[in-house]
């Protein structure tokens, strides 16, 4: 699936979004890198690898750079506001009208139904 611009209205709200449509995949991959970043982090602020065998000044520097080859590829998603197919909001996106009308359809306790307007940018 190709990411795209989307730009979300709440018209019984007078809300307006735009945000980032991307795949399951990406989302998967975007947190799983996320997750290998932190596990990175601890072993150098512990100085110690996930088997407390004690790291050298390579491998920690080396542990270094490869936290910041992950964060470039992920640099992409860092600050923006997305939302994935599978989500409510891209469930949603996926039944709209030609006209981008559809319903973002929620538990009773996240506000129920709402009507959405979507607009691709």
């Amino acid at each position: 699936m190709t990411e795209i611009w989307i730009e979300i209205k709440y018209p019984s709200h007078g809300v307006t979004q735009k945000k980032l449509l991307i795949s399951d995949d990406t989302y998967g991959k975007v947190q799983s890198t996320k997750r290998e970043i932190t596990i990175l982090e601890n072993e150098i602020s512990s100085k110690m690898d996930a088997s407390k065998k004690k790291l050298t000044k390579e491998e920690i520097d080396s542990r270094k750079k490869s936290i910041k080859d992950l964060k470039t590829e992920i640099s992409t998603y860092d600050g923006i506001e997305f939302f994935t197919e599978s989500s409510p909001i891209g469930e949603a996106y996926g039944t709209k009208t030609l006209c981008g009308h559809s319903t973002l359809k929620l538990p009773a306790v996240q506000g129920g139904d709402h009507e959405i307007i979507f607009r691709n940018l």
